[in-house]
């Protein structure tokens, strides 16, 4: 191999390590603004959590990170940053590949209290579909939580 291929091995190689470090940068991100919210709302109530969280000064929402909450049927009960949707029964909502993620999402809580899904969503920032990777939590009974980051 010469120089030039090796310079463009290492070169892939970097890249390769910089963005699994930003996917585990961002997953770790998640988690955490996962367990802030659903802290907050135990603390301050529904009503009161859900304003905080539409506020972009009210650290919940980072960029491409935010909180979504949903009920175990499938009604969107609170989304940060598209309100359009909030009261809408989204089970069978599909993503830019077909695929009904939100039955995915009450299936791995059907079995256990947090979890991961992967679908094609819009990122808020972009404004592009993108590949997102969701951490899923039950709140309570009832409800559960949704923060996810787009890995591309």
């Amino acid at each position: 191999m010469n120089k030039l291929g090796k310079l463009f091995g290492i070169a892939a190689m970097l890249l390769l390590v910089v963005t699994q470090a930003d996917a585990a940068d961002k997953k770790a991100d998640a988690v955490a603004l996962m367990d802030k919210a659903i802290a907050h709302f135990n603390k301050v109530g529904a009503d009161q959590a859900y304003k905080d969280f539409s506020d972009p000064k009210g650290g919940f929402i980072q960029g491409e990170i935010y909180i979504v909450v949903q009920d175990m049927p499938g009604k969107m009960v609170h989304h940060s940053t598209n309100p359009k949707l909030i009261g809408k029964n989204i089970l069978g909502l599909k993503d830019a590949d077909g695929r009904e993620f939100n039955k995915d999402m009450v299936a791995i809580l059907q079995k256990a209290n947090d979890g991961w899904v992967k679908y094609k969503w819009s990122n808020p920032e972009t404004k592009k579909i993108g590949q997102k990777e969701s951490y899923i939590k039950k709140a309570n009974n009832d409800l559960y939580f949704i923060v996810g980051y787009y890995t591309d």
